[in-house]
């Protein structure tokens, strides 16, 4: 007599229901079933229509023509050909991107705002983030021209009285999860891990330089002397010139 135990018992009840269902036959031939194809549903997505202008700045920093203007830019790499159906538009992946850079939230909840899943957020995100950097370059730049600089020069002395300065400098921290293995040089001096990035602005409040890698345990005066910008002051570029910053930075002539 064979012993059965009751586990084993139940999996071949449960498998020899399942071979009569899955197997059903009509004239002695076997029947192939027909799958149920699942209807997607897709959420309604985010536009600027229908929010005020105060909200949008709100949600977003920039107002509608910053908007449009900066999805011009970055329209060529962001509507890319697709056989997808109801494919996400580039301007709403836009949106998705500065909402996240504006509120900080999570992905799941601007997802919802944008009426995407989380996924398809987090790609989005991604692919803002490298049409960015296929065009900053034509936008964030130090210029050399002599003209130009004595321009920025008059602009400077007109707002607080210093002479020969082309641009004010500082670092900001920006948070983040560091790597296990290096988290030790992303601890910066508040106990937090960050990286710090070092930024350049002209007197029209525009960025016309920027450094963003290196660790939160940088000085602000270490990125200074490593950077670019350093090797072309000390070269002679900008003759007679002045970056201002704080007691970060030491006193040098350019």
């Amino acid at each position: 007599m064979e012993i059965i135990f009751p586990s084993l018992f139940f999996f071949h009840l449960r498998k020899k229901r399942m071979e009569k269902v899955d197997k059903p036959f009509n004239n002695g031939k076997q029947v192939k079933r027909r799958k149920c194809q699942k209807i997607k549903m897709f959420r309604d997505r985010v536009t600027l229509v229908d929010l005020t202008d105060t909200e949008i700045k709100d949600r977003y920093r920039l107002n509608t023509v910053e908007i449009l203007s900066l999805y011009d830019v970055l329209k060529v790499n962001l509507c890319k050909p697709t056989k997808r159906s109801h494919a996400i538009p580039g301007l709403v992946r836009l949106l998705l991107a500065l909402n996240f850079f504006a509120k900080g939230d999570f992905q799941s909840c601007i997802a919802v705002i944008g009426g995407v899943s989380q996924s398809s957020c987090s790609r989005s995100l991604d692919e803002v983030l490298k049409a960015i950097m296929l065009v900053y370059k034509s936008y964030v730049y130090f210029p050399s021209d002599s003209s130009y600089l004595n321009t920025v020069k008059g602009k400077f002395y007109e707002i607080g009285g210093f002479p020969n300065i082309v641009g004010i400098i500082d670092c900001t921290h920006i948070t983040l999860c560091p790597p296990a293995d290096l988290e030790h040089i992303y601890r910066n001096r508040k106990s937090s891990h960050s990286i710090n990035v070092q930024l350049v602005c002209s007197f029209n409040l525009k960025f016309v330089d920027i450094v963003a890698k290196f660790p939160g345990s940088s000085h602000d005066s270490y990125i200074l002397s490593n950077s670019s910008l350093s090797e072309r002051f000390q070269q002679g570029e900008f003759k007679d010139s002045w970056l201002l910053g704080d007691c970060g930075y030491p006193l040098k002539l350019g």
